[in-house]
């Protein structure tokens, strides 16, 4: 081994290390902390965690916990989301929120909650009913999108179209049920706010296990797409059907997503970007850096929300949304600039 590849490996090892440790510490401060005026101090913080002996302790670990989890959950399963969809198209721009998959998911989630009663095994299939709908969707878009390949541009428009009539059929439904249209809006845009039991923590953690499991064993395929089609053609990979496992992939993982955080966007778009910066274009090391830095980001933005919420609860997708819609934007600049079409 080269003294490059090996100081390469000790660099990327150490940055983990610190990410991991600032996630950990960020988890510890959400549990802590939270937005509440009871609080207690930082070594009986330290020794309730350990002991289950504290009750004020206990009571942040079940009125925090939950929140905490599904934050990270989510963000890791949006980010990872991203990653495989860009993989797919060949485009960094490509993300759940513009091209449809996002929506169209959250709106198989509700749907499946309007018409099923609310049981903890009804809600368990939730993802199931978001996959089916979000594949249908995600199938028309790519449908729409394709003339000899898929185009990446003509794909976000169509899904920029979807995205729009998903979230008005959302809204219409909404506002005229006579359900608390505040909390469905809230909920809509990542309020975390919300109650998030157990059996939602199981179902958002298998699915997130299974779909990171199955994002480190595509990421060879992935960095042999990364060479363009004839190359990865003349290696013995079928491009058609790679890409549309990989977008399978994504709708899953976006499905898992959605279930809690619902319209979060652009946490595809910033942290396979960030994460490229960071670890470099190898899939196998990109995977763990996305679902890392997904779960740093959503937790992150849902600690400020809840320091920024004093009577009214700020939803996380808000923050996510600016940031992202505003490297988005940054992003498609030069793209049309560099003379994509």
């Amino acid at each position: 081994m080269s003294l490059t590849k090996r100081g390469r490996k000790i660099r990327d090892a150490a940055v983990f290390s610190a990410l991991s440790a600032v996630l950990i510490a960020l988890a510890f401060v959400s549990l802590w902390r939270g937005n509440s005026s009871a609080n207690v101090g930082f070594g009986e913080m330290i020794a309730g965690i350990f002991t289950g002996k504290n009750g004020t302790v206990n009571l942040f670990m079940h009125s925090r916990g939950p929140r905490t989890a599904a934050a990270m959950l989510g963000g890791a399963c949006f980010a990872l989301s991203g990653l495989m969809l860009q993989s797919a198209t060949g485009s960094r721009l490509a993300e759940a929120s513009v091209t449809g998959m996002a929506s169209s998911t959250y709106l198989g989630h509700f749907l499946y909650a309007t018409v099923m009663p609310a049981s903890a095994a009804a809600l368990a299939f939730s993802p199931l009913a978001a996959c089916v709908v979000g594949g249908a969707v995600t199938a028309g878009v790519v449908f729409l999108s394709w003339k000899s390949g898929l185009r990446t541009n003509r794909m976000l428009l169509v899904g920029g179209a979807v995205n729009c009539m998903a979230i008005m059929i959302i809204l219409t439904v909404y506002l005229t049920s006579g359900t608390n249209a505040s909390a469905g809006l809230n909920a809509l845009v990542g309020n975390l706010g919300n109650q998030i039991t157990g059996e939602d923590l199981i179902g958002m953690a298998a699915c997130a296990l299974a779909g990171t499991g199955a994002c480190v064993f595509v990421s060879p395929t992935c960095n042999v797409l990364a060479l363009g089609d004839k190359t990865a053609s003349g290696l013995g990979v079928n491009v058609t059907r790679a890409r549309f496992a990989l977008i399978a992939l994504s709708l899953f993982l976006c499905s898992a997503a959605t279930f809690k955080l619902g319209l979060t966007s652009f946490v595809g778009l910033l942290c396979p970007l960030v994460s490229r910066k960071i670890f470099g274009t190898d899939h196998r090391r990109l995977v763990p850096a996305c679902a890392l830095t997904g779960a740093l980001l959503v937790l992150g933005c849902d600690m400020l929300c809840r320091l920024m919420s004093t009577v009214v609860a700020v939803p996380v997708g808000i923050i996510t949304t600016v940031a992202g819609g505003t490297v988005f934007l940054v992003l498609l600049g030069r793209s049309f600039s560099g003379g994509d079409k």
